[in-house]
Parts: C-alpha cells; sequence; structure tokens
C-alpha cells in the first residue's frame, strides 16, 4: 500500500493526544480536530514545495536527520506534551515552519488563522506542535527505508493528491499547487471527490462513474489534434461515364461523333451535389461535435468547481433544540438522529463521521453526468442530421443524371 502522510499522521493523533495538543493551544478538541483537516495538509504541502527540487531535497534532508527527528518523539509524544518539555517542542516547531515556508510564512499563517477561525496565538501555536510531529513521521520514513535527498524529494512529490484538497484556495499557490490546465480539469475533480470518498465513506463512491465517462469524452473532444474542425468530411466515389462511340444529329442539323457525351454533364453535376453534400454533411458532423464538446466542458468545469468548492468541511453545531446544524443555521440531522464520538465528532447512526461536504460532490457529480448525457444525444442528432443530409445529395445527383 503507498505511504500516505496526512493519515499516518492522522491515525497518531488519538484522544488523548488531542486533548493534551488542544489544552497546550488553548481551545477545545473540537477546534484542534477541524483545524487540522486545513492545517495539516498545508504543512505538508510546504514539504512538498521545498523537496520539490534537488537542492530543497537536500536542505530538507539534513534538516530531519541533523535535528535528530527520527521518529523518537512519536514513541513517547504524551509524556512530552504532558510535561516541561512541551514549550520547548512547540518553540522547536516554530523554527521548522520558518525553514519550511520561508518567506511566505506570514502570508500562510494568516491564510490558516481565517480559514480555521482560531486567534493567530492559537493558531501558531497548533502549527509550531505540528511542525515537529510530521518531520518525525518524514524521519522515520527515511531512517526505515533509507532514503536519500532523491529519495525523499520522490517520497514528498507522492503525497500530493492526499494533501492538495485539504490545502486552503489561498495558500496552494505559494504552495505549487496552482489550478490545474484546463484538459485536466475533469481529472482534478475525480481525484477530489475519490479523496473526499476515501475519508468519508463508501457511499459516494457510486456516483464515480459519470465522473469517469465525463473524463473520457473529456478525452475524445480535447485530445491532442482535437478541434471544431476535426470532423473528417465525407469521401464521395467519382462515377465514371463510359463515353458515347456513335454518330448522332442534333434537332438544328449539327452532326457530333463518338468523342461526345452529354453523359459528361451529368457527371459534373453529380460531382458537384455529391461534393455539396459532403460539405454540408462535414459540417453538420463538425456542428454537433463542437456542440457536444462545449457541453462536456461546461459540466466538466462546474463538477470541477463543486468539488473544489465541496473541499472545505461545514462546521457543524448543536443548536438548542438539539439538532445537528451547519454555520448558516441549517438543519441536517434531527435531534436523535446522530451521536458524539469521543473526539468530539459527530456521527451518524452508523456510527461514521458526519462530513455534510459529501452532498455537494455527489451533486456536482451527477449534474455532470446529466450534462454529459445531453451532449451525447446532441451528438447523435447531428450526426443522423448529416446522414440525412447525404442521403438528400445522392438523390439529387441521381436525378441529375436522369435529366440528362
Amino acid at each position: 500500500m503507498a505511504f500516505n502522510l496526512l493519515q499516518s499522521v492522522t491515525d497518531h493523533l488519538d484522544d488523548g493526544l488531542m486533548g493534551q495538543i488542544s489544552g497546550l493551544a488553548g481551545i477545545n478538541k473540537n477546534q484542534t480536530s477541524s483545524a487540522l483537516t486545513s492545517m495539516l495538509p498545508t504543512l505538508i504541502g510546504g514539504l512538498i514545495k521545498k523537496g520539490s527540487t534537488n537542492e530543497g531535497a537536500g536542505a530538507l534532508l539534513d534538516l530531519v536527520t541533523k535535528g535528530g527527528h527520527n521518529g523518537g518523539l512519536l514513541d513517547n509524544l504524551g509524556d512530552i506534551l504532558g510535561g516541561d518539555k512541551s514549550k520547548g517542542l512547540m518553540d522547536s516547531g516554530n523554527g521548522l515552519l520558518s525553514s519550511i515556508f520561508g518567506g511566505n510564512l506570514g502570508s500562510i499563517m494568516n491564510i490558516l488563522g481565517k480559514v480555521t477561525g482560531l486567534t493567530r496565538g492559537s493558531s501558531g501555536s497548533l502549527m509550531g506542535l505540528l511542525a515537529p510531529i510530521v518531520l518525525n513521521f518524514v524521519g522515520k520514513r527515511i531512517k526505515n527505508k533509507a532514503l536519500d535527498a532523491v529519495g525523499l524529494k520522490n517520497m514528498l512529490s507522492g503525497q500530493r493528491d492526499y494533501v492538495k484538497g485539504g490545502i486552503p484556495a489561498d495558500a496552494r499557490g505559494m504552495l505549487g499547487f496552482a489550478a490545474d490546465k484546463s484538459n485536466e480539469r475533469v481529472a482534478a475533480a475525480a481525484s477530489t471527490a475519490t479523496e473526499t470518498a476515501k475519508s468519508g465513506g463508501g457511499g459516494i463512491l457510486k456516483f464515480l462513474l459519470p465522473l469517469g465517462l465525463l473524463a473520457a469524452a473529456w478525452y475524445f473532444f480535447m485530445g491532442p489534434g482535437a478541434s471544431k474542425e476535426d470532423a473528417a468530411p465525407a469521401k464521395t466515389e467519382q462515377t465514371t461515364t463510359t463515353k458515347a462511340t456513335n454518330t448522332h444529329t442534333h434537332a438544328d442539323g449539327t452532326v457530333h461523333s463518338g468523342d461526345h457525351s452529354h453523359a459528361g454533364e451529368a457527371t459534373s453535376k453529380m460531382k458537384d451535389a455529391a461534393g455539396n453534400a459532403a460539405g454540408n454533411a462535414a459540417g453538420a458532423v463538425a456542428g454537433a461535435a463542437g456542440t457536444a464538446k462545449d457541453a462536456v466542458e461546461g459540466a466538466a468545469g462546474d463538477a470541477m468547481d463543486a468539488a473544489k468548492g465541496a473541499g472545505a468541511e461545514a462546521k457543524l453545531m448543536v443548536n438548542a433544540a438539539g439538532d445537528l446544524v451547519d454555520e448558516t443555521g441549517k438543519v441536517h440531522y434531527k435531534k436523535g438522529e446522530f451521536t458524539i464520538g469521543e473526539d468530539g465528532t459527530f456521527l451518524d447512526k452508523d456510527g461514521n463521521r458526519i462530513r455534510i461536504f459529501l452532498d455537494k460532490v455527489k451533486d456536482a457529480i451527477k449534474g455532470a453526468g446529466d450534462k454529459l448525457k445531453g451532449a451525447g444525444g446532441k451528438l447523435k442528432d447531428g450526426v443522423k442530421g448529416a446522414g440525412d443530409k447525404l442521403k438528400g445529395a445522392g438523390e439529387k445527383a441521381t436525378d441529375a443524371v436522369k435529366g440528362n
């Protein structure tokens, strides 16, 4: 199984450790759990950016190994967080953050403060505690796999898909997670939806099939060399009419020998009619392909935008009536339809963590599938219309021959 740094850190921070970290940051466990959904991906994103070059990976390797971040902290993390060494751990973490983010640290912290709703002091304390913990997971991986700078660079590069959905939008450009190119938008949406499904339950997976079809259609219309003019004109067969060999006389008395025939005129008319039909048919197919392509592109954009917007999990709370609501006051679960886990998270009746943003992803994918279905219908109609035009052209060519 591929190594997932984000999942490894999250799994290690059990209820007890979360309580200790929350106490040191001066916030409750719910606030800590919510903040970590953006802080951990951002912190790992900073490591990915720093280690994206050979030089940066070498510097990061030195920072980890020479700093003694070899995984030993993880074995007695509870004792350190609960003792006198906690302040020293936080101070060392602040130094690590400066090394990881460099001149972007201030901007990153401002963004995280805005996204999490925490004060600068609390968000700074949390990040200061998380940095050495994450670095020790990296150091443990380096030690166990005997990674050099290149190996560390490759390992970090493999973490991109795991964290990109959790990094705040305003921070992505600073960390090298800028928006994908237009021909990669569907793949990005599919990846976001898949990672969301993995973290929140399997119910969403059945909605990924339409998005897969959407990606296939996108590649068909937007692949190398594709354009609205790519529809190939229909091939026409030129009918050769054998010249008449007999001599004949016109009504005005003019005599023609056997090297002349009116069949040539009919052939010319037939050729022109077929050529016009081919042009009309090609135009109809190209138009239909363009219409379908535009519809697919629009569906892909909608799915991508909605999936990105769904990346930020809604903050949930219990109102005075005992119902579970989001920050807008919308009721998602009535009293008695949910429970609160030991770590403070909200659970449904099956014990699954409630993550409201999944509904947004589901709706986005369903809408994209509906648009793709409509695009296929338009293309089918366009091709049928082209066939009808070509058939009509054939009839005109036949009439041209008969008329001569």
